[in-house]
């Protein structure tokens, strides 16, 4: 009877160790290749995928994503810089950014891991990866992602701004110097605020997608670049510096429903006669309807230079005007960071303005839409998680029904005992 008395306390104990084991759902961590899990993404700004995995051609293009994970989530990427060693990335998680370098060499090819969110609790997360390094600054490739968790593609937004531009529109010298950037030539890309400039700010105000096609340097006729080519060059291209073939050519599979044009500052200062920007930036606005059939299509200026501002507001006139989807606006000005180029601060004052004007000239009222807010995990105050009480509580009822079971057969015993 003792013995019996004794394996029922053993059994009991062990129901109750294994129903104090946490047991997770989330499987362990693993890569996933980006080019065959491409559906699970969703592609942001002009972004492709190749056979080697995804590639982000533009400044803000990249992936997003939800995930039901946990712990650490790394990217494998291939980058070629050209003009510095370093390339940035942008990283959004539950909406919180911070920013990741790829250190390389300078056209040379090079495949690092980068720790791209670290520590995440087990939860549902919104992750955005994106390219905060203009496009004629070098490659970049991203050949898979390890997380240990699932992907689902995040939802478009109902509204597509793509914004067209130069140095402005890529943040170039936008980021003040710090201890770590001291030194830095003006143009290195550490200083280049790609995701919070003016344009990227816009986009975000009005929970849009963003876009853009921009290079520090380049013009509608003239440019600082030796090559010759121009924004509108750049345009009917995924990404020119890239893949330069006709099979680099943008698809517009997915058409703007606005484009802000903010070009001339590059023109001004290299030579381009007010003749040659009525005629160029009249086909280039054509040219930008033809690929966008229903969007409206702004000219900017204002943080850019005025000098042909006559110009842009006769391209208007001549297409029609606001009646047929064509606008012009001069917004406040904004030279306080490296080299005479906007600040950080600048750049959000002139969001508000440029969103303003938008959301007044621009956009129907049922266009304008609020910023998706993710849903996200909240970890458990008390260190535990739902997991490890929904098994405590399992293997409480398992004990006590062991217990039971014990119980009647020591019933059955005693009575043949006593019989």
């Amino acid at each position: 009877m003792k013995r019996l008395i004794k394996m029922i306390a053993w059994m009991t104990a062990m129901m109750m160790t294994v129903g104090m084991i946490p047991f997770s759902t989330v499987s362990a961590a693993s890569p996933v290749s980006l080019s065959s899990a491409a559906d699970d993404v969703k592609l942001l700004g002009r972004t492709t995928v190749g056979k080697d995995g995804i590639e982000p051609h533009s400044t803000g293009a990249g992936i997003a994503f939800y995930s039901e994970c946990s712990g650490d989530i790394t990217l494998t990427m291939t980058g070629k810089p050209t003009k510095f060693a370093s390339l940035y990335l942008a990283i959004f998680v539950d909406g919180e950014m911070h920013r990741v370098e790829f250190k390389g060499q300078v056209n040379r090819s090079s495949t690092q891991e980068l720790v791209i969110a670290e520590g995440l609790s087990n939860g549902k997360h919104k992750i955005e990866i994106v390219r905060d390094t203009e496009e004629n600054y070098g490659s970049y490739v991203w050949e898979s992602i390890t997380l240990n968790g699932d992907m689902t593609p995040v939802e478009d937004a109902p509204l597509l701004i793509e914004f067209v531009g130069d140095s402005l529109t890529a943040g170039y010298a936008s980021y003040p110097y710090t201890d770590e950037t001291k030194g830095l030539s003006v143009e290195h890309p550490a200083l280049e605020a790609g995701t919070k400039t003016y344009a990227y700010l816009t986009a975000q105000a009005l929970g849009a997608d963003f876009q853009s096609v921009c290079a520090s340097g380049y013009g509608v006729v003239k440019g600082y670049n030796s090559d010759g080519v121009t924004v509108p060059k750049l345009y009917e291209y995924a990404g020119y510096y890239h893949n330069k073939k006709d099979s680099g050519k943008w698809a517009f599979e997915r058409t703007a429903d606005v484009v802000v044009i903010n070009l001339g500052s590059n023109d001004a200062n290299r030579g381009t006669t007010a003749e040659q920007m009525a005629t160029e930036a009249k086909a280039f606005t054509e040219a930008v309807r033809a690929h966008n059939p229903d969007a409206a299509i702004v000219w900017m200026t204002g943080v850019s230079s005025a000098k042909f501002d006559a110009q842009f507001e006769t391209v208007v006139s001549e297409l029609g005007g606001a009646e047929k989807g064509y606008y012009f606006v001069n917004l406040p000005e904004g030279s306080s960071g490296g080299a005479g180029h906007p600040s950080i601060e600048e750049h959000a004052q002139t969001a508000q303005a440029l969103t303003q004007y938008l959301k007044e000239n621009v956009l129907p009222a049922e266009e304008e839409t609020t910023p998706t807010v993710p849903s996200v995990s909240v970890p458990d105050t008390d260190g535990g998680s739902n997991n490890t009480v929904l098994w405590i509580v399992l293997g409480a009822i398992g004990a006590v029904l062991v217990l039971a079971a014990v119980a009647v057969v020591l019933v059955v015993v005693m009575k043949k005992k006593t019989a």
